[in-house]
């Protein structure tokens, strides 16, 4: 099969900072193809997006202009082989690999950028009896700066097991490795941003290609029940997940005499930020507890909590501040009533510990 779209788009983005009221003016559209030829599928696809016409809605009168155009093409090739057999149990094999070609022409990443990705994954799916499933999985992709800005790989094995004690009763146990690789923005950007109401100055902010991939190792185990009779569905979680190499700004760094008049804005650069991995390991903890209870005839009752703690390695007399940024308590409880005239009511409330972000 086959299709395309070509679209006309405006739409807008509200972030915080100097680049608030981003707007985008521009064309958008996509060509798909896929087919399947036994036990192999096969799927290409053409992302195409570009304006001449973006940037902050507002700005101050007399500063800089951060109007932006952009082109941005994506090529993708897909291939999936799946099979069924059986041999001690039930197996269900699948291998894929892909490619993917991205090339961004951005104002804020200065010239035209390309990146040639690849990966592959196996994964197995493995009933040794109808009540126990068993799944590992291995994926590994290689991008062109993941090894100290030069081509390298990323790698992510995880498997899960699952067992259904009881027709209304099973638990789980998983292990998992995941990982996130630096966006075009966090490897190439070169922006000059105008500091509001300094003229003549402004701040660089710099991408880095030496970035590594942010990683998560994630530990989880879960139990799942049901009471028929009482109308009660109950489910509990707890969870352990590292997480490291995080990407961030920097804070503020001031530059030398030399470098810090920019010809190309006829501005002074007050410092510069730059894209960089959190040398800290966060380490969260968690339970989750949550329910349905269906107490009449039309009226459920839906309640859960979850508690989280995350904790990293500060030096002493240092705080973390990214431990405080995610909340350690939260509760939600609802309720939904269908009356018998197809009228549905229902009522929510929910609880969130305080957070701080600094």
């Amino acid at each position: 099969s086959m299709a395309g779209v070509l679209n006309r788009l405006f739409t807008e983005i509200y972030p915080i900072g100097f680049l608030r009221n981003f707007y985008f003016d521009g064309l958008g559209g996509y060509l798909q193809a896929d087919g399947a030829f036994g036990p192999v599928k096969v799927k290409a696809f053409w992302n195409h997006l570009a304006t001449d016409d973006a940037g902050p809605q507002y700005r101050v009168i007399g500063q800089r202009s951060l109007a932006l155009t952009l082109q941005s093409n994506v090529f993708d090739a897909e291939a999936l082989f799946q099979k069924d057999f059986t041999l001690l149990g039930q197996h269900r094999v699948g291998v894929g690999v892909s490619t993917r070609l991205k090339r961004l022409g951005w104002t804020y990443l200065g010239s035209l950028k390309q990146e040639l990705h690849a990966a592959a994954f196996i994964q197995e799916e493995y009933h040794p009896v109808p009540a126990v499933q068993l799944l590992a999985s291995y994926r590994i992709d290689r991008h062109p700066l993941l090894d100290n800005g030069q081509p390298g790989y990323a790698q992510s094995p995880r498997v899960s097991l699952l067992w259904r004690l009881a027709e209304s009763q099973s638990v789980r146990a998983s292990f998992a490795t995941a990982f996130r690789e630096p966006t075009f923005l966090e490897s190439y950007m070169n922006l000059r941003t105008p500091l509001p109401g300094v003229n003549g100055a402004s701040v660089l902010t710099l991408g880095d290609r030496t970035l590594k991939p942010e990683r998560l190792l994630a530990f989880e185990v879960g139990w799942r029940g049901e009471l028929p009779k009482l109308g009660l569905e109950y489910e509990l979680t707890g969870y352990w997940n590292v997480v490291s190499d995080l990407i961030a700004l920097s804070a503020v760094r001031p530059l030398p005499a030399g470098p810090a008049f920019d010809p190309d804005t006829q501005a002074y650069l007050l410092g510069y930020f730059n894209f960089q991995n959190d040398p800290l390991t966060y380490t969260a903890r968690g339970l989750e507890l949550g329910g349905r209870w269906s107490v009449l005839s039309g009226l459920d009752v839906r309640a859960s909590a979850a508690l989280q703690s995350i904790t990293a390695a500060v030096a002493p007399g240092q705080s973390c501040d990214a431990c405080r940024q995610a909340p350690a308590v939260k509760f939600y409880f609802g309720a939904t009533y269908r009356t018998p005239v197809d009228v549905d009511l229902g009522a929510d409330a929910a609880f969130t510990s305080g957070t701080t972000w600094s």
